[in-house]
């Protein structure tokens, strides 16, 4: 009998065998490692493959590269999708512009963003505001000034006194809870019509006013059951 050897070349690497003319060749099964941004899929021999013997034969594997796809995912700060892209190793990221959020200030997506190099998820962080509460007495004493975090309660000051004044209240809804933005709100003074019917009284004297009606400039009436003033 005369030896025949037949070679199969994979990727620099060699599977050989000797057959006898007209024996059935064994065809290897041909693989190639994916890399970081391929897989490869099996072509073809060449030249094709006789599977039977003929002579000495020697056959190369081609593959076919197929990209890899990997996903980078952007969510918001409570886990909601943004955005989910498919890149090949190596594209540079597309990043979404910083999604809004009330009361807190975006620092950034929790890593630094490169090139791909894998599936990644990047999540929103923020840090929280903090926002000022000025309450205008307008009686003398100073502005009663709160700097707190977003979203905390408001701790609204007891009723000012001022002399010769009923404390109408406030010029605004004070807000609840703390808003996204500094506010400034004033006490409302309406001129006490009562100082000279108090028998005996001194200034800053507190009296208190019942079943009464002060007429305000815009032609309103404010019921003093719940004010109090002060002479």
């Amino acid at each position: 009998y005369i030896d025949y050897t037949v070679k199969f070349i994979v990727e620099g690497e060699t599977f050989e065998a000797t057959y006898h003319y007209g024996d059935t060749v064994v065809v290897p099964e041909a693989t190639k490692a994916e890399d970081n941004t391929y897989t490869y899929v099996f072509e073809k021999w060449t030249p094709e493959v006789s599977t039977s013997v003929t002579g000495n034969a020697e056959y190369t594997a081609s593959f076919t590269p197929v990209y890899k796809n990997y996903t980078i995912t952007f969510l918001t700060h409570d886990g909601q999708k943004i955005e989910a892209t498919d890149y090949h190793y190596g594209d540079k990221i597309d990043i979404p512009a910083a999604p809004e959020r009330e009361g807190y200030t975006f620092t950034g997506w929790g890593a630094e963003i490169d090139d791909v190099t894998g599936t990644a998820t990047f999540t929103a962080q923020y840090t929280i505001n903090q926002y000022t509460i000025t309450f205008v007495l307008g009686n003398g004493s100073a502005d009663v000034v709160s700097t707190q975090d977003y979203g905390t309660a408001i701790e609204t000051p007891a009723a000012p006194q001022r002399a010769f004044y009923i404390f109408a209240g406030w010029d605004a809804e004070i807000p609840a809870p703390r808003p996204a933005g500094d506010v400034t709100i004033t006490a409302v003074w309406v001129l006490s019509p009562f100082e000279n019917q108090v028998p005996g009284g001194e200034q800053n004297d507190e009296v208190i006013i019942e079943d009464e009606e002060v007429p305000l400039a815009d032609g309103s009436l404010l019921n003093t059951d719940e004010y109090i003033a002060y002479i």
